[in-house]
């Protein structure tokens, strides 16, 4: 299981070696719930050669709130059902910082002013690294990097850096990367509402605040 410890609404995720001439086929297989019980019912493609050798994939059994839960993994041949794998994992509270319940990785933006946006990083811990990519008043991109920050209760602020660099290439020398402090960032929840957010950044001396949510694709 991944995480081994999951906090509550962490996405939970089954790790499952597979391989040979039967492989997965993970858009048949199914995942069903009831009464804390969750059941893998593996489905395999049709046999292939040269047998495929084994190795790990993940598939993503949910999020959920507080409590234990059993797993059940069954091995669907034909018309036999075989079960493979049984397991049991317990959802803990939320983590003590502040974190949200569900996971904000995602690429945000604003509907209504398409051209910049937010790509949000979250890790287990709950920390977020976040790159803002805006332009700047002669219209050229410009960078803006959150490398980690501090939750209290709905919000997040971190320090915003602006970051230049080389061009990209055969030559490129780390050296030139140049990191300058720009100001702060918040980003603030409504509650369990992690679909919708308000982000205010104070950079070189401009305070600037947007509704942002995540880009749907």
């Amino acid at each position: 299981m991944s995480p081994a410890s999951p906090h509550a609404l962490d996405p939970v995720r089954l790790q499952v070696t597979e391989g040979g001439a039967a492989p997965l086929d993970f858009d048949a297989t199914q995942v069903t719930m009831a009464d804390g019980l969750i059941t893998v019912q593996l489905a395999r493609a049709c046999c292939i050669s040269p047998p495929l050798p084994a190795h790990t994939v993940e598939m993503l059994l949910g999020s959920f709130p507080e409590g234990t839960y059993q797993v059940k993994v069954i091995d669907g041949q034909g018309t036999m059902n075989v079960p493979v794998y049984t397991t049991a994992f317990t959802v803990t509270a939320p983590a003590a910082n502040g974190a949200p319940l569900a996971n904000l990785t995602d690429l945000w933006w604003n509907s209504s002013e398409s051209g910049w946006g937010l790509n949000v990083v979250q890790h287990p811990s709950g920390n977020l690294f976040m790159t803002w990519f805006v332009y700047d008043a002669s219209g050229k991109p410009v960078w803006y990097v959150v490398p980690g920050g501090t939750w209290a209760k709905n919000d997040f602020t971190g320090s915003v850096y602006r970051t230049t660099g080389p061009v990209l290439g055969e030559a490129f020398d780390p050296a030139a990367v140049k990191r300058t402090l720009a100001g702060s960032v918040t980003l603030s929840l409504d509650g369990m509402q992690t679909e919708t957010a308000r982000i205010l950044f104070s950079v070189d001396g401009q305070d600037i605040g947007r509704t942002i949510t995540r880009l749907p694709y």
